[in-house]
């Protein structure tokens, strides 16, 4: 039986020992869905253009 994991080993070893993170980018993915999510119906794409720059 072969693992997923195991064809790619190296691109996991490096994500395992690498001192960079991808946490910035996937705060603001979450911050602007729930943005989008809570403004969904209520505005038109100027109110939330505002409200993401913001």
């Amino acid at each position: 039986m072969s693992f997923p994991i195991f064809k790619d080993f190296i691109a996991v070893k490096n994500s395992v020992i690498s001192e960079y993170s991808n946490g910035f980018i996937e705060g603001n993915n979450n911050r602007l869905k729930m943005i989008k999510h809570t403004m969904y119906g209520r505005a038109g794409l100027d109110l939330l253009r505002a409200k993401i720059i913001y």
